[in-house]
């Protein structure tokens, strides 16, 4: 009971540690959860190092989100699909190829419903994969995904929402 009560107090000071309320939601609106609550919460709970890459990645790829598209690209300047994917794991130590048709053939196949953070997600037209996204989130079956677009760039989009993404939705597969 009492570590529950200090644990509950911890995270308690934590949140209200923001210096100020309208940096918390600059910051909500660029990641999922901040990197020193991260950490904290980790710690005090015990998360496993794949949550922890996990989040991890997804809280790098949000720092792109605006980036424009660029065809070939693969700099903070502007991605593709498969650029900015193999820029994100290239962070954590992962040396992706710079192909989404060849990235879908990596990892292990995983199911819409069992899709987590970090995971990838391909998309398809006649058969045949040309753009590639990562999970970002997969809450109530509402799959959303960051990914760089040619309209949008860097963005997060929900697969249910959007016909388009939704009848071309082809494979998830776990690299993790």
């Amino acid at each position: 009971m009492k570590s529950i009560l200090l644990k509950s107090i911890v995270v308690l000071f934590l949140i209200a540690s923001f210096p100020s309320l309208s940096e918390a939601r600059n910051y909500s609106q660029q990641s999922t959860i901040p990197p020193f609550l991260l950490n904290t919460l980790s710690i005090m709970f015990n998360m496993s190092a794949k949550v922890k890459l996990r989040a991890n990645i997804i809280d790098y790829a949000s720092k792109y989100i605006g980036t424009p598209y660029r065809s070939g690209g693969v700099k903070p300047g502007g991605f593709d699909c498969s650029g900015f994917v193999r820029f994100v794991y290239a962070e954590y130590g992962f040396n992706l190829e710079h192909s989404s048709r060849g990235l879908s053939s990596k990892g292990e196949s995983v199911k819409r419903e069992d899709a987590k953070p970090g995971d990838l997600v391909f998309f398809a037209a006649g058969g045949r994969v040309h753009h590639v996204g990562i999970v970002y989130s997969n809450y109530n079956s509402d799959l959303k995904i960051i990914h760089s677009c040619n309209s949008k760039g860097v963005s997060i989009d929900s697969v249910n929402s959007s016909s388009y993404w939704s009848s071309r939705l082809y494979s998830i597969r776990r690299v993790l």
